[in-house]
């Protein structure tokens, strides 16, 4: 029963994703990023692989985390972490939800996040914004980490998942979907998800 729950909140997870918009209306809005890590294991010669994940979430918006797996390089088994985002797993997830979107972006020291984006400043305490207008916000990262948080400590409760399984992708997804429900009556969420994931069903020809 759990394990098809959490299938159909990943799948639930993954469609909805594609329609959080950061920064919808006209004025400028906070969004920082991170990345995190959820587990390792030895592969192949005495490589370390990494489960890596890069959050984004708008201030004051949970129901807007989005999650994306990263592909970070194999590293020597002793390596500390499998390293910061690189530019090529950045590029792109910052052009599709950044993008000419007025956001302010908050984020660690990590040189990819410092990519230059249309529509997008970096965190810093007081900006300039393009109309002349001066802006003054919190630097640094706190959402994102209590984000983190939130999700390894759920994933802990249950069953040991490794880096690299489908299992543990799954179980990350379906943190998320409680992430984005925290606070809420889980039990009356669940049947508006069954509800969308029946409908689902019947629509497909």
């Amino acid at each position: 029963m759990q394990r098809r729950l959490e299938c159909v909140r990943k799948k639930y997870v993954e469609k909805r994703e594609k329609s959080i918009v950061f920064g919808k209306n006209s004025m400028w809005a906070d969004v920082e990023g991170d990345e995190a890590t959820f587990d390792k294991r030895i592969k192949g010669d005495h490589c370390l692989l990494w489960e890596q994940w890069c959050g984004l979430v708008q201030r004051g918006r949970p129901e807007t985390l989005v999650l994306a797996r990263l592909q970070p390089p194999l590293t020597i088994p002793r390596a500390p972490g499998p390293g910061p985002i690189t530019k090529k797993d950045w590029k792109p997830l910052a052009q599709k939800h950044l993008a000419n979107r007025k956001i302010i972006f908050h984020t660690d020291s990590a040189k990819a996040y410092k990519l230059k984006l249309p529509g997008v400043i970096h965190d810093v305490v007081s900006h300039k914004l393009p109309d002349g207008k001066h802006l003054k916000v919190k630097a640094g990262t706190q959402h994102i980490d209590w984000c983190w948080k939130f999700l390894k400590e759920r994933l802990s409760e249950g069953p040991g998942c490794r880096a690299g399984m489908a299992r543990l992708r799954r179980k990350i997804r379906a943190t998320q979907y409680e992430y984005w429900h925290r606070g809420n009556d889980l039990w009356s969420c669940t049947g508006d998800l069954l509800h969308d994931y029946m409908s689902d069903i019947m629509a497909k020809p």
